[in-house]
């Protein structure tokens, strides 16, 4: 992996003459890195992202199907025991 870096800075003083070496008063200086993958690189990174998306879609098919298939993961049963739980609460 190869990467650029590449310095920019901006003055706001009189001392304009020579930025990126050397700065006056009322200058920032910031590092802005570039990163450049060689194509081998870029295809392992590339094809890591779509083994990520294509698995994420996957995933999200397989929910879809139990959910239609399953009709008790429709409902949310934390909120069922915690309204059970609170009429025997109230009981007491």
């Amino acid at each position: 992996m190869s990467a650029n870096n590449t310095s920019t800075a901006s003055c706001s003083g009189s001392d304009d003459v020579n930025m990126t070496s050397r700065c006056g008063k009322g200058c920032s200086t910031s590092v802005l890195v570039s990163v450049n993958y060689d194509q081998p690189e870029l295809s392992v990174v590339a094809l890591a992202l779509l083994l990520v998306i294509v698995g994420t879609m996957l995933c999200n098919l397989l929910v879809g199907v139990a959910l239609i298939r399953f009709r008790t993961l429709r409902n949310v049963s934390n909120l069922t025991h915690y309204h059970h739980y609170q009429q025997q609460q109230q009981q007491h």
